[in-house]
């Protein structure tokens, strides 16, 4: 359980929000936390709910709000057994939260740890405890709710401390030197707080140490000019003495030493004196780890069983995350298990990189296996480098890039499977902070495989993983379905420190030395090592002496505070050949190949004694294989230490020699190709463009082919930028931006960058006078505009696609009929039913002539649309019946899937047939590889949420969100079925009006239907009828008949609650026209006879309205229309009530609300339903 309120309130529970309520039982959850572990009396939460107004019942209110709180927080709780987090105690409530599970709790003692570790002159560690509370914050405390009474003091007092730890921050990184790197953020600061002194002090500094001192005096003068125009007030003395500091250029503002300290003089046992000084022993046994070791164990022994598990290992950089996914490793294959180890790379060389490293050091793990489909095995072989020859074809009608994608990364699971059938496997991810799109997109894939002897063992920087970082989520879905065991590795205690000391210079140390060393270090594993190494070189210890240094003695021997500065030190003990030589293999990567590395430094015999040495100094480790030599850095921070060290110039032609070296060293392939390219593009200007552009174009191939679409965007992308800097003619830089916005659209990748590219290349057509290739141009433009939500612009659609027809139209090609086909959807969301018909008719002709079965069914589709608005229901439902039986025979589960979605839509949503709407969304959902195409997948898991809520399964409605995410229709409806009225309303406003920017008048249309029914419902007729007019114009410009016969119904009930009869007579009049026609149009039929009853009771005909009532009831009960029952129930009280019959009406109301409590709407409804049944407050009590 997570509470968190340094941003809008969350309540996580199993790594997924909870859905909190209303308004008041949100507030009320919000008090509890804020008052966390204190008991908060019934009066004082009544008080501050209610202020100075609470109703009769407020008291049983507050308890109903309590005991929905309760149900939520412990939903597994065994009736009988006491609340465990929500408790009574007298007549006051306590909320039971641990300091781990408040983030306020979290922030406060992180900065408080901060704060001590600064003070100890560990900025390093006291940054990355600051940045990890910074981090905590997601907006305002408590979001929408900061302004209310009882969170004001609360949020003041915390947005204080969160001002105040970014100013320590800030102050931090001046310290450590990060002066240029952090100006602009400090600049935004001081345009945010204008007034607060601190950042511009701060800013005053980072201008000055980078150069900027007159910028450094603006700032002061901005400040002080702001504060004598609006406060009469000068600055600070404090900060009116910095002003006169960087005036005179005082020596004590210039960077701290440690940040560019040289290296101590070397003593007199060198590098070549072994024996002066004492050995640092190789290979140390694991310290100070059992428990997270017992952890691990646990994890194995499970997914040994057979149960697939992912344990992570999270912490600061050294911290000793690799040492113990190490141990686990050997563990493993003592066991006879099968691993799998691969790492990612802050500037990975190949897609999916993790991967194909474990399984090119590990190839006999797929001859071992037999895959269901030689399609499965076609496609995993692709992942090995050099297996097959990189070139396929780009045009997105080659092949379906969603299905291929997910049939690769079925391929792979299917692989860890087979081969965990044989041995229990072990799949190390080192380093998951620096994960790529295409790595992340193929463990996502692989980490919902069912239960197999599987365990995915991954680390990474923990500061490096925001909420919003992509393995974060995953991490929060696995700890949400109960696969995930986390372990955040700590500090080292002192005890552990004292041991790792004794191991590593042979010497039992002293404690005074153990306490200026964890002082040091932090307890940090790396820098320890890093640093007794530095005191052995340097003669500062030496235990044979009984030399152990204090913390004065350090202090005084100048011993640097970060762990790169010793590193910078070891690196200039090194002899020089052995220094460069290291320089230029961190060009490699984190490991590289003996042979490569002679290449780029130019050595052969005697490299071996260079490398020999950098082993024996602790920074190369040597890879144990049979064949190759290879070796690895021993730590990410000693390459970062030498890359960092090199000039650009030097980098650039190291990258390009690299580049070449790996071309020579072996045949093209996925692997070479991808390798070189990405050194070249590193190489930045020292590769010229007839070297860079033909390897960039290759790499993207290499990248298409194992559907890394990112990937190869992104070397199309450089490729780009290689012509617009050279001046290339404009028809290379048209055909390469068209390349590139067509790829954006066929892998559903960075829309927006497609769009950008489609209109260069549009621009440089019309400028060549290339008609032909323009408007092919133009209707690919129109396709992305009105396909992708995010970027829909479905009036700019339609222009491009009639652009592209005045060219195209009368082509018999099967460009042509995309164009018509493109254009039937658009008018789809445009809500031209007469546009609809004619494009469509004309590309299912094109189509047929044509031959093309895929054209055909998409077509056709399209024409569903064109009858279904027209009223002509079973010619529709028909024809898409016929097109997802083809769809079936042929396996095409995209077409399928929008068949299963239209008729979720047209039968949920339009015609009120929940039954019938489940039931497709059900088949829908059972098509093979669905999962492939998420856009579908999600839409169906929308609709299926939506169907739960409007059948009254609301727990599943709720459960559904997690599925869907944010801004999803089943969102604003659980917010509407929870009661928060105000919410939903929002919500729908919101899109309506997204829906009309996008010209979406179809969705706009439905929206503006939701938008009036929650204003009708929160007793806003007017508002609400202003609502469904707009939505019933657009039904009628349409014409859309369906629509139509839904806006009528519902403006005839707001009609009816403004006492407008006439008006409400004249739109159920037509609403029985559309339904005289003959068609099915389910549950809309007993709204209309609902709004008919009431009608019929307004116009004193009360026997008839009974009998209507009843009758309209008993059809919407017929189509599992609880909701409209709920409003039948309640419509036939307010009529009985009005008629002078409120004892009749008693027995409604109580239906009413029993139905509310069994389905759990929001508290509102029930709320309601008992002012409507008893107005003048007389009745409530017996009900």
């Amino acid at each position: 359980m997570r509470f968190s309120i340094l941003g809008p309130l969350e309540v996580i529970r199993d790594g997924r929000a909870l859905a909190l309520g209303g308004a008041k039982q949100r507030s009320l959850i919000a008090i509890l936390i804020l008052h966390a572990n204190e008991q908060v009396s019934s009066d004082s939460l009544i008080e501050e709910l209610w202020r100075d107004s609470p109703p009769a019942t407020a008291g049983k209110t507050l308890q109903t709000y309590i005991s929905h709180l309760r149900k939520l927080l412990e939903p597994e709780r065994v009736a009988g057994e006491p609340w465990r987090l929500l408790l009574t105690v007298h007549s006051s409530y306590s909320l039971r939260v641990e300091p781990d599970q408040l983030d306020s709790l979290r922030f406060e003692r992180l900065v408080r740890d901060a704060r001590t570790a600064i003070a100890s002159r560990n900025h390093d560690r006291g940054r990355v405890k600051l940045e990890t509370a910074l981090g905590l914050w997601r907006g305002p405390v408590l979001g929408d709710m900061a302004s209310e009474p009882f969170a004001r003091s609360e949020a003041a007092r915390l947005e204080a401390l969160r001002l105040s730890a970014l100013e320590l921050r800030v102050a931090t990184d001046l310290e450590l030197g990060r002066h240029a790197e952090i100006a602009p953020e400090i600049e935004e600061a001081v345009r945010t707080y204008p007034f607060r002194e601190g950042f511009t002090g701060h800013l005053m500094v980072a201008l000055y140490r980078s150069g900027r001192q007159a910028d450094a005096l603006s700032a002061f003068q901005r400040l002080r000019e702001a504060l004598v125009d609006e406060l009469g007030i000068e600055p600070s003395p404090d900060l009116q003495d910095l002003y006169q500091r960087v005036l005179r250029q005082d020596p004590a503002l210039r960077p701290p030493e440690s940040s560019t300290a040289a290296a101590s003089p070397r003593p007199s046992g060198g590098i070549g004196d072994a024996d002066a000084r004492p050995r640092v022993a190789g290979g140390l046994p694991l310290v100070g780890r059992d428990r997270e070791l017992e952890m691990l164990r646990a994890q194995w022994n499970l997914a040994r069983g057979g149960t697939f598990r992912f344990a992570t290992i999270g912490g600061e950089p050294g911290i000793g995350k690799s040492r113990l996914a190490r141990e686990v490793v050997v563990l493993a294959r003592d066991e006879g298990a099968t691993v799998l180890v691969g790492h990612c790379a802050e500037e990975p060389l190949l897609p999916y990189q993790p991967f194909v490293e474990a399984l090119r050091e590990n190839p006999e793990v797929i001859e071992m296996v037999d895959l269901p489909t030689p399609t499965g095995r076609d496609r995993l072989l692709r992942l090995i480098p050099d297996s097959m020859d990189g070139s396929e074809s780009l045009d997105p009608s080659d092949e379906d890039h969603e299905l291929s994608r997910y049939q690769l990364f079925d391929a792979v699971t299917s692989m860890f499977t087979a081969a965990s059938q044989r041995t229990p496997l072990l799949v190390v991810l080192e380093d998951l902070h620096w994960v790529d799109k295409a790595t992340f997109a193929l463990l996502n894939h692989v980490a919902r495989v069912p239960d197999i002897p599987l365990l995915i063992l991954g680390t990474y920087r923990q500061s490096d993983v925001s909420d919003r970082h992509p393995v974060a989520r995953l991490l929060s879905d696995l700890h949400a379905s109960r696969r995930l065991e986390h372990i955040a590795l700590e500090s080292l205690d002192a005890k552990s420190i004292a041991r790792m000391t004794s191991l590593i210079v042979s010497g039992e140390p002293r404690s005074k030395f153990v306490e200026a060393l964890t002082d040091m270090t932090d307890g940090n594993p790396f820098y320890i090592e890093e640093l007794l190494r530095h005191l052995i070189d340097t003669g500062a210890l030496d235990p044979s002496g009984d030399l152990w240094p204090d913390s004065e003695s350090l202090e005084e021997a100048g011993i640097p505070h970060s762990v790169r500065v010793i590193i910078r030190r070891r690196l200039l003990r090194l002899s020089d050949s052995a220094s460069d030589v290291l320089a230029q293999g961190s060009v490699l990567g984190r490991q590289f190949d003996f042979h490569m590395l002679g290449g780029l430094a130019g050595m052969e015999e005697e490299l071996i004694p260079v490398v020999e040495e950098a082993v024996s100094a602790g920074l190369l480790i040597e890879k144990k294989t049979t064949w190759a030599a290879n070796y690895a850095f021993s730590h990410a921070l000693v390459r970062r230490t030498l890359y960092d060290g090199l000039s650009q110039p030097r980098r650039q032609r190291l990258h390009l020699r690299a580049a070449e070296l790996i071309e020579a060293s072996a045949e093209p392939g996925f692997g070479t190709i991808s390798a070189a390219a990405a050194h070249i593009h590193l190489a930045g200007s020292a590769a010229e463009n007839d070297v860079a552009i033909p390897r960039l174009m290759a790499a993207s191939e290499a990248a298409s082919s194992v559907y890394a679409w990112d990937d190869a965007i992104a070397h199309l992308r450089l490729v780009l930028e290689r012509l617009r800097r050279s001046g290339a003619p404009r028809e290379d830089r048209a055909a390469l931006a068209e390349r590139i916005g067509a790829l954006t659209y066929a892998t559903g990748a960075e829309y927006e960058l497609g769009l950008a590219c489609l209109r260069e290349a549009l621009d440089h057509f019309e400028a060549i006078g290339d008609e032909r290739s323009a408007a092919r141009v133009h209707s690919r433009l129109g396709l992305q505009l009105a396909t992708y939500p995010t970027v829909m612009d479905i009036p700019a659609a339609l222009s491009h696609y009639h652009a592209a027809k005045d060219v195209l139209g009368e082509d018999e090609s099967v460009t042509a009929g995309y164009l018509y086909l493109g254009m039937a959807i658009a008018a789809v969301f445009a809500l031209e039913t007469r546009s609809i018909g004619a494009a469509s008719a004309r590309a299912v002709e094109l189509a047929e002539t044509i031959g093309n079965e895929q054209l055909v069914q998409s077509t056709e589709y399209s024409r569903c649309w064109y009858l279904f608005n027209q009223g002509r229901l079973a010619e529709s439902f028909g024809l898409n019946d016929r097109i997802w039986e083809r769809a079936r025979r042929l396996d095409n589960t995209r077409t399928a899937a929008w068949c299963a979605f239209g008729r979720s839509i047209w039968s949920g949503i339009y015609l009120a047939n929940p039954i019938e709407a489940e039931a497709w969304c059900t088949r829908g959902l059972a098509l093979p590889d669905l999962t492939a195409f998420s856009r579908q997948h999600k839409n169906l898991l929308d609709r299926k949420g939506e169907v739960y809520g409007t059948r009254g399964d609301l727990a599943r409605a709720r459960e559904s969100l997690a599925d869907v995410g944010e801004n999803s229709v089943v969102e604003r409806l659980v917010h509407f079925w929870d009661g928060e009225w105000e919410r939903a309303e929002r919500a729908w406003a919101d899109a309506e009006a997204a829906d009309l920017r996008a010209g979406n008048r179809l969705e706009a249309a439905l929206n503006c239907y939701w938008l009036g029914r929650v204003r009708r419902v929160g007793d806003r007729p007017e508002a609400g009828l202003d609502a469904l007019q707009r939505g019933l114009t657009m039904a009628l410009d349409g014409p859309q008949v369906p629509l139509e016969l839904m806006l009528r119904t519902e403006i005839a009930e707001a009609c009816l609650d403004m006492r407008q009869l006439d008006d409400a007579r004249s739109h159920l009049n037509r609403c029985r026209e559309i339904l005289a026609t003959g068609e099915d149009w389910g549950g809309r039929a007993g709204q209309v006879s609902l709004a008919e009853a009431r009608l019929r009771s307004l116009d004193d005909r009360g026997p008839e309205a009974d009998r209507d009532f009843a009758e309209a009831i008993e059809l919407l009960t017929r189509w599992s229309l609880v909701w409209e029952e709920a409003e039948g129930h309640l419509g036939w009280a307010r009529a009985l009530i009005e008629a002078g019959r409120a004892g009749e009406s008693r027995e409604h109301i109580a239906i009413v609300k029993d139905t509310y409590l069994r389905i759990d709407a929001g508290t509102r409804w029930s709320e309601r339903a008992t002012a409507a049944g008893d107005p003048q407050g007389s009745i409530s009590t017996t009900l």
